[in-house]
């Protein structure tokens, strides 16, 4: 009885400790599955369902960005070209130097040009008549208009500007050539007074008459540029004063000392602006002190200088200037050793040197006739013009011709002709000579 009672009652608890065992192998049994299902998916689903699909290949963009992005750290900013103009006008500054820059600029075609003047024919003053050591600007009708017409017509559609350094005399011309004028603190638009050089004539019909002709050349600049040519004609005329009024936003010019700015009101002196005036009344937009402040008074606070193909590390426009300086000065100083050393030997013997002296005058023609800017300071130093040098090679060439006839005829004689040859400008019975 016993024995059933405890066996009947050890059936259930076995049944329990079984029955627990297997619910606690469950939850393993079922953490254990996910793994195994995960171990299918490298071997199946990769190439069965990517390729299939255009979205899944969406993380492979974010690595193409860094080459897209490339161009970024190219410098920013437009293109600018700096061409100087530095110098002597008619000389340094010079139809054939602005003719290079045209040149160029075209080839290159920045997104804008600034020129550059820095230019003082005297060092004080008109007064003070004080002539810049290197020389005096000169004033020739057919270079303004030459100048004028490249900087006009040359270049329309491309952005210029002018940035004044500093201008006393003809080349403040150029200065206002250009609707956008800035200046540096300090500088001056001054010096046309020389223009009325070109008119100084005694008889006074003659000289309204050639007043108008040359003060109306020069003015041409002032209408290229959009100035009043009230201004100009006041800075080139002493007897005219000069002054402006301001109605509504309009700033209005006047050939009198009535206005409520007056800039020159007198009749002995000639009208000039310096670079707070020139701003104050409209003829500059601003004052930079450096090329980086100029552009920033543009709106750019990043730039590029166009480099030199000969030089990156020097402007293309101020490489161009350096070497059109360098060319000209170096023609002029040939020809001027050729010129010296000719007038020396034939001074010391004139036969003995007349074909050495026809040689050097060669030379210099053939100098001179390639750099005008050379022939010009030639013209300004008192030497004989190109006719006259090739009118003393030509008499040296006949002379030749007649001593060599001479010796053909006499058989080493000394006929007609021969002897000792022409002296040559400067020499001693010769022509210039003493």
């Amino acid at each position: 009885m016993d024995e059933r009672v405890g066996g009947s009652a050890s059936m259930p608890v076995m049944r329990r400790i079984a029955l627990t065992l297997a619910v606690l192998a469950l939850p393993l049994l079922a953490f254990q599955a996910p793994p195994k299902k995960d171990a299918t998916k490298p071997a199946t689903k990769p190439a069965a369902t990517k390729p299939a699909t255009t979205k899944d290949t969406a993380p492979a963009k974010p690595a193409a960005k860094p080459a897209e992005a490339a161009p970024a750290a190219a410098p920013a900013g437009p293109r600018v070209y700096v061409a100087p103009f530095t110098g002597i006008w008619g000389l340094d500054i010079h139809p054939e130097l602005c003719q290079r820059f045209v040149d160029d600029i075209k080839a290159k075609k920045p997104d804008l040009v600034v020129f550059t003047l820095d230019s003082q024919d005297l060092k004080e003053g008109f007064y003070t008549a004080e002539r810049n050591e290197d020389g005096s600007g000169v004033f020739e009708d057919d270079s303004q208009r030459r100048m004028l017409k490249l900087l006009d017509e040359e270049l329309r559609g491309t952005p210029t500007m002018m940035w004044v350094q500093d201008s006393w005399g003809y080349s403040t011309l150029l200065a206002f050539a250009f609707k956008d004028m800035y200046m540096k603190p300090g500088a001056r638009l001054d010096g046309l007074g020389r223009v009325a050089e070109r008119y100084s004539i005694e008889d006074p019909q003659v000289l309204a008459k050639f007043r108008e002709a040359v003060v109306g050349i020069a003015n041409g600049f002032f209408e290229v540029g959009g100035y009043d040519i009230m201004i100009g004609r006041a800075m080139m005329r002493p007897e005219l004063k000069l002054s402006a009024s301001w109605k509504g936003r309009d700033l209005v010019w006047t050939q009198d000392a009535d206005g409520t700015w007056v800039v020159d009101g007198s009749e002995k002196a000639f009208a000039a602006f310096d670079a707070d005036t020139a701003e104050d009344l409209g003829l500059a937009d601003g004052s930079a002190s450096d090329l980086g402040e100029l552009m920033f008074l543009r709106g750019f606070r990043e730039f590029q200088v166009v480099p030199s193909e000969q030089d990156p590390e020097m402007g293309a426009g101020e490489r161009i200037g350096a070497d059109w300086h360098r060319a000209w000065n170096k023609a002029f100083d040939t020809a001027e050793e050729l010129w010296q050393d000719a007038r020396s030997k034939l001074q010391l013997d004139a036969g003995k040197y007349t074909d050495l002296a026809k040689r050097h005058y060669e030379k210099i023609v053939d100098l001179l006739e390639k750099n005008d800017a050379a022939y010009t300071k030639w013209r300004m130093t008192r030497h004989p013009d190109l006719n006259q040098l090739k009118d003393q090679i030509e008499r040296w060439k006949q002379e030749q011709i007649a001593r060599n006839k001479a010796k053909k005829d006499n058989q080493g004689g000394s006929g007609t002709g021969g002897g000792r040859g022409g002296r040559g400008f400067g020499s001693p019975g010769g022509p210039g000579g003493g």
